[in-house]
């Protein structure tokens, strides 16, 4: 089977420096057990393109949670709670989703006020969702909401959420735009993985949709080679920026040290 390698231009995902470029646009469509997602990939791709054909967009942000995001999570296999409290420093907030491991987790911790010891050992990532299409990177400027909070800058709301939740994971959309966050490096804003959701249905190539499925699954957040915190160490390889490691892939692709090697 040929590799995918796309142009740049082309790529089914927006990458801003959470993973190594070249490892997602090169190394990965190269591997066997990625080549074989897709037969598992192409049922939710069905899946969800039924769901993308039923959905109206609109401005209303609950309409958009329940017509097409909340349905996207549920197909991806997630067990998430709506809207649960959690304690912070600012007082009781309420991120649109905790997503848990599974069903006695959530379980567990419902109903009550969530904390980060609460947490860290049974919550895969924390969620918020815009209305559609609703810009990521801003304030809102003009709107009226009783809660200041509501109308920061989605991408500060889901950072602090990660800080104060004690996910190491965090997803922010409007519907259209699915991210990804890390708890390192969310407090920057501007680090994050991307997938235009609706583009890729529209594409119906399960080649392509493996860019959402294989990082927005609830099996991604596993330990296992295609897990989410495998894919994130390749950053880590000998203590370069992702800029380093994706020159040095490409002058010269490196031998990796013994136990860090990608299978």
């Amino acid at each position: 089977m040929t590799a995918i390698q796309l142009p740049l231009a082309e790529q089914p995902h927006n990458n801003q420096q959470l993973f190594s470029d070249y490892y997602l646009n090169h190394i990965l469509p190269q591997r066997a057990d990625w080549k074989l997602l897709v037969d598992e990939a192409a049922p939710v791709l069905r899946q969800l393109r039924a769901i993308w054909a039923a959905y109206t967009p609109s401005a209303n942000e609950a309409q958009t949670e329940d017509g097409f995001i909340k349905p996207t999570l549920a197909a991806l296999g997630h067990t998430f709670e709506v809207q649960p409290a959690l304690a912070t420093p600012d007082g009781v907030k309420r991120p649109d989703y905790v997503l848990y491991r599974d069903t006695a987790a959530l379980a567990a911790n419902r109903g009550q006020t969530l904390t980060e010891q609460m947490l860290q050992h049974t919550a895969l990532a924390v969620g918020d969702a815009k209305y559609w299409e609703r810009p990521l990177d801003m304030q809102l400027k003009g709107a009226k909401s009783g809660d200041p909070f509501s109308n920061k800058n989605p991408s500060y709301q889901i950072a602090f959420y990660m800080q104060h939740s004690g996910a190491a994971w965090g997803i922010l959309t409007n519907g259209r735009q699915w991210r990804l966050y890390h708890k390192d490096t969310a407090h920057k804003l501007d680090r994050f993985y991307e997938a235009d959701l609706p583009a890729l249905l529209d594409a119906n190539d399960p080649a392509r949709f493996l860019y959402f499925y294989a990082f927005f699954r609830c099996a991604a957040f596993d330990d296992h080679d295609l897990g989410l915190a495998r894919l994130l160490k390749v950053n880590a390889a000998y203590g370069l920026t992702p800029e380093e490691i994706d020159l040095l892939w490409r002058t010269a692709p490196p031998r990796m040290p013994a136990g860090r090697g990608e299978r």
